[in-house]
């Protein structure tokens, strides 16, 4: 606890701006509601635009912030428990704001199927992000150090401790920072001190995550 008080003391005087509109840099657009997606069951690949497959789901705004898929009869197909997804090479992807992760969707027998990305898929969809595993981050500190380099440094934030982070956010002590529909994707324009946590909480069960960037 200390050694956290510490860094905030240490960093507090730090500029540090962290920029993330709707989804920040991201290559990939989220697929917006009333969207036609198709699934081609020979291929195993969806797409989104005209098709004269028959396969074919329409999202829309289903509990909270997830997105609802319905069938060619308007009837609740599948739910993704996600609030931003693509498709890229004719896969669906989802990301999970609760759970901090990416997920495949595929459909078997007209049942979705929903499996985790892992660090080296994510790696792979986003080349130019620095992906941090929160087992990374120092077990004494709850802290990670990174160095910026030139130009922006556009992070993700990567869940591989098998726990989820409801009710967490981004902060900074000193600095402007705009909300993401995407929770631990940001660019940092300026080096300085990030926190990821609940607010006015720091418990063994809902800890601070500190990123440092140099």
């Amino acid at each position: 606890m200390q050694k956290i008080f510490f860094i905030f003391v240490l960093f507090i005087f730090t500029e540090l701006s962290v920029f993330s509109s709707d989804i920040p840099n991201a290559p990939y657009k989220n697929i917006k509601n009333n969207t036609i997606i198709y699934y081609n069951n020979n291929t195993k690949h969806w797409s989104i635009g005209k098709s004269k497959l028959d396969n074919y789901y329409t999202k829309t705004k289903g509990f909270g912030e997830y997105s609802d898929y319905l069938d060619k009869n308007d009837s609740f197909a599948f739910t993704t428990d996600c609030e931003y997804e693509f498709i890229q090479d004719g896969m669906l992807i989802g990301f999970s704001n609760k759970f901090l992760k990416f997920y495949n969707f595929q459909l078997t027998d007209g049942i979705i199927e929903k499996q985790e990305l892992s660090y080296n898929e994510v790696k792979k969809l986003f080349p130019n992000y620095t992906i941090i595993k929160l087992s990374d981050f120092s077990p004494n500190t709850n802290s990670i150090k990174i160095k910026k380099g030139f130009g922006n440094l556009n992070i993700i934030l990567f869940n591989d401790i098998g726990r989820d982070f409801n009710g967490y956010e981004l902060s900074t002590g000193n600095s402007k920072i705009e909300t993401c529909k995407i929770l631990g994707m940001f660019s940092v324009l300026r080096p300085g001190m990030i926190q990821f946590a609940k607010p006015h909480e720091n418990s063994p069960l809902n800890p601070w995550f500190i990123i440092l960037i140099r």
